[in-house]
């Protein structure tokens, strides 16, 4: 099963068990500012940061 996590400086992680709890998680912590999971097939980290335009794909490098 995947886990889903959110990032925040204040809350810190919190494990969720789907992208949807994860994001209506986000929804009302506004301090969320990462939400990450791996995808179990290819075993890739995906890192989705918020910006003022809404939720976007980072890479493992930090480049946008």
């Amino acid at each position: 099963m995947t886990e889903f996590q959110t990032r925040s400086e204040e809350t810190g992680i919190i494990l969720h068990n789907s992208m949807n709890d994860a994001l209506n998680y986000a929804d009302e912590d506004k301090s969320v500012w990462k939400i990450s999971f791996t995808i179990p097939n290819t075993n890739e980290r995906i890192l989705l940061v918020k910006t003022e335009y809404g939720w976007i794909l980072e890479n493992i490098y930090g480049e946008r």
